[in-house]
């Protein structure tokens, strides 16, 4: 007889209420679709439905694995099967996500100075990084690349050749965030802070003065820095 563990027991959320809850983020399913998502079979799934189940903890970790891969962290769905979770099954969450290949914009050098070039919306190649590292700085794995960083007003936080992961679906301006943006043609990377009527770019480094955003020029917010890799110099 098989050893039944923490997996195997039943979760407090109702299996009909969280296929309704799903398909309220992705529209109609298949029970058949959705018994593929927790590993078991239609059959399974509507039986255990007609008598009022509930979802397994086993299936709770496999429908958090999902949600988590397709970017469905922000739904009331995730938000409530993640709420109160046994450390236990915590624990198998841990287990790192496949490698993801990000695009590198290699002829990009966004200036920590004062500006240097034009951003380059073409990739000039890929590398591999952990998706739980991506995930862990807070990052859209499908809309996260690098760029180069170079001059030294950002340093000590940000050096000159760090490679920074850059969320472009992070657009809206949060104070006091570091963001790359193109200002009048000249991609930056600048700590943005709110002004009365537009934004003040800050430098890490102090012999930098901080400057108006002035808003009749291009501004263009590329995307927040998430966080980077820097070589061992």
């Amino acid at each position: 007889m098989t050893k039944r563990t923490i997996l195997d027991v039943p979760t407090d959320f109702l299996l009909e209420d969280i296929i309704n809850d799903y398909k309220e983020i992705v529209g109609k399913i298949s029970l058949n679709d959705f018994a593929k998502i927790l590993n078991t079979t239609k059959q399974n799934l509507s039986g255990r439905k007609g008598y009022g189940g509930y979802l397994l903890e086993k299936e709770r970790l496999l429908l958090i694995k999902h949600l988590t891969k397709n970017d469905y962290k922000e739904t009331r769905l995730y938000k409530k099967l993640i709420e109160n979770i046994n450390l236990l099954v915590q624990n198998e969450l841990k287990e790192d996500l496949p490698e993801i290949e990000i695009p590198v914009r290699g002829d990009v050098d966004v200036s920590c100075g004062h500006g240097v070039s034009v951003y380059n919306e073409n990739p000039t190649g890929t590398c591999k990084i952990s998706q739980t590292v991506l995930k862990d700085y807070g990052a859209n794995v499908k809309s996260t690349e690098i760029v180069y960083a170079t001059g030294d007003s950002m340093s000590p936080e940000i050096e000159a050749g760090d490679a920074l992961l850059v969320d472009t679906s992070q657009r809206d301006i949060i104070d006091g965030v570091v963001y790359v943006f193109s200002y009048d043609g000249q991609p930056m990377c600048k700590r943005l802070q709110r002004t009365a009527d537009s934004f003040k770019a800050i430098s890490k480094n102090p012999q930098y003065e901080p400057f108006d955003i002035d808003r009749t020029l291009d501004f263009r917010i590329v995307g927040k820095v998430v966080g980077f890799m820097r070589p061992i110099r």
